[in-house]
């Protein structure tokens, strides 16, 4: 059983989003996302750790999960992350992003990923607001 449960990284992220706008550091998840992503992730996971990342709550960056610029087709897929529906491989490895730092819950049960403006994670980071605004920049759609 998960020492962290999605509901409590959803009320941290929440609570520290509203934090960092209250503070004037962002005015958005958005702007939050948007150049804060790193400090926010690991507040929110100092917040519910009490001493940094462990094995159960942690930080990536989505060049983690490339090699050479491209998607580990292997390593993401042994997490059980595929393209959304609609995109192949070689369409994501068309998309290139500024850097992004995001969430990583694993328990017995998968991986959720989370961000500012996703406090309701998701099982594959390729749904978070931010890469879907990528897709629809270059692809001209949100994909579902």
């Amino acid at each position: 059983m998960p020492l962290i449960t999605a509901e409590a990284i959803a009320l941290a992220i929440r609570v520290e989003r509203d934090e960092y706008i209250e503070r004037g550091l962002a005015t958005s998840a958005y702007r939050i996302n948007d150049g804060l992503c790193e400090d926010f992730a690991q507040d929110v996971i100092d917040t519910l750790t009490g001493r940094g990342e462990t094995d159960e709550l942690g930080m990536a960056w989505h060049d983690n999960y490339q090699r050479e610029d491209v998607w580990d087709r292997q390593l993401l897929q042994g997490l059980l992350i595929f393209p959304p529906y609609g995109l192949s491989w070689a369409e994501l490895d068309a998309v290139h992003f500024g850097a992004h730092a995001f969430i990583v819950h694993t328990t017995p049960e998968g991986v959720s990923f989370y961000d500012a403006e996703c406090p309701e994670g998701v099982r594959n980071f390729f749904y978070l607001p931010l890469f879907q605004r990528a897709w629809e920049a270059k692809y001209g759609r949100l994909l579902v």
